[in-house]
């Protein structure tokens, strides 16, 4: 298949205006790449194609974008420095920081469910080639996936659960394409489909069960589906044009349950029931959990909180914490949320009927201080109103006083729903 390179786009600038456009399951913008000012750039919208905003303003070509699974941030491809590299940006277009280093080129950045790493393909080790490689959201610890020399192993895709990657390659056919998995470090390389003509471009469906991609086995290139295995391949669209670059959305970056038992974590990949996809022992018998997004690159991982100490870990495994602090005090209620629109979630208590929230993961006086609700009630904290920013709220026997800003006042939304006995839960649902 031939990559959309930054010579290839100079190419088509006349005759494109949008490309591969990808949506971002947690926020609901759009994000795109178009030359609409005679230079491909990246632009946000809203689904309905409102509020089309700029976000890359370089007099290089700036194109592939990808959001990272709670879409905070996007991946993309520039060529600002004389070739192209990987780049990672606010969701707004702050903050641009370059990831990769290489003079050959590197491309098409996929983000890993659980927002820890970026998959992407470069011609560094094995030019005119293109291998796999993965790397931290730094951009440190690049690591090689695929090893074929005198072939093409292209746009990487991540399964759902993290645990496999598919891509294709030419390996076994010069002349095409074939769709391949392999586990996520690169082990167990195995060819999909068996065809004498291209396949490529391949999606995961979101519970992991099949992958879309696109073939033109019948001719013409037409979205097709199948079984991980490869089974049951099965012919989706009938055109005498081209149909192509198959994207499947879905509930990756959802938010997921788990449990903390006695000092051990039991987190599942998906709402269902189930074996633990992740089980590590953190903390002791007797503290609370608690969950955030600490480092601010993606992801959200756990901590506890015990007599007014924080011990948070920027990675969902066992170890001695990344950052740990005293705040607050033996008794008082912990509160996480993402209150200043910033990329990482911070730390506050509950105690009395009071919020004490700071703004940064780090000992010290609170940042914002207020009565609400009153001794007894249980906290909440969440984005009631879905323009941003999370905000405080009570649960008071089985009824719910939420505010849409963290001060002091009367309620925003107050109704009832549950009993007085039960525990509150706050999450989003339904992903829009």
């Amino acid at each position: 298949m031939k990559k959309l390179r930054f010579g290839i786009l100079i190419i088509l600038t006349i005759i494109i205006l949008i490309i591969f456009p990808v949506v971002a399951t947690e926020n609901g913008k759009i994000a795109f790449a178009s030359n609409r000012t005679g230079n491909f750039e990246i632009y946000t919208m809203n689904p309905d194609g409102t509020q089309q905003s700029r976000i890359t303003t370089d007099e290089a070509a700036d194109y592939a974008p990808a959001w990272s699974p709670d879409a905070l941030k996007i991946a993309f491809t520039s060529y600002r420095d004389g070739n192209d590299e990987i780049y990672r940006m606010n969701w707004d277009g702050t903050q641009q920081t370059r990831l990769t280093n290489d003079p050959l080129g590197d491309f098409d950045p996929a983000w890993s469910p659980n927002g820890s790493k970026i998959a992407f393909d470069s011609y560094r080790d094995d030019f005119p080639y293109l291998e796999i490689y993965v790397m931290n959201v730094s951009g440190t610890g690049v690591i090689r996936l695929t090893t074929n020399l005198s072939a093409n192993d292209e746009s990487p895709a991540w399964s759902p659960d993290g645990s496999k990657i598919a891509f294709h390659s030419n390996r076994d056919y010069v002349n095409n394409f074939e769709i391949y998995i392999m586990n996520s470090d690169g082990t167990q390389q195995t060819r999909l489909t068996t065809n004498s003509v291209d396949d490529w471009l391949p999606s995961w469906s979101p519970d992991g069960s099949k992958i879309a991609f696109t073939s033109y086995q019948d001719g013409n290139y037409e979205i097709y589906v199948m079984n991980t295995d490869g089974t049951g391949q099965t012919r989706l669209t009938l055109n005498s044009v081209v149909d192509d670059y198959p994207d499947w959305g879905g509930v990756t970056g959802s938010s997921k349950i788990g449990v903390f038992r006695n000092g051990n974590f039991f987190l599942r990949n998906s709402n269902s029931n189930g074996a633990p996809d992740l089980m590590f022992a953190y903390g002791a018998p007797g503290d609370v959990p608690v969950v955030g997004n600490w480092d601010g690159i993606g992801g959200d991982s756990i901590g506890v909180f015990r007599n007014g100490n924080f011990f948070l870990r920027n990675s969902n495994t066992n170890g001695a914490p990344d950052i740990m602090f005293a705040y607050g005090a033996a008794g008082d209620v912990p509160v996480v949320g993402n209150r200043t629109g910033s990329d990482r979630d911070t730390i506050g208590v509950f105690r009395n009927g009071i919020f004490y929230l700071r703004n940064s993961n780090t000992n010290g006086l609170p940042d914002i201080s207020f009565a609400y609700g009153a001794p007894g009630d249980v906290p909440v904290v969440g984005d009631w109103d879905g323009i941003g920013g999370d905000t405080v709220g009570v649960f008071r026997n089985g009824n719910f006083f939420l505010i849409n800003s963290n001060t002091n006042g009367l309620p925003d939304l107050m109704f009832a729903y549950g009993t007085a006995n039960d525990v509150p839960v706050v999450g989003d649902w339904d992903r829009l």
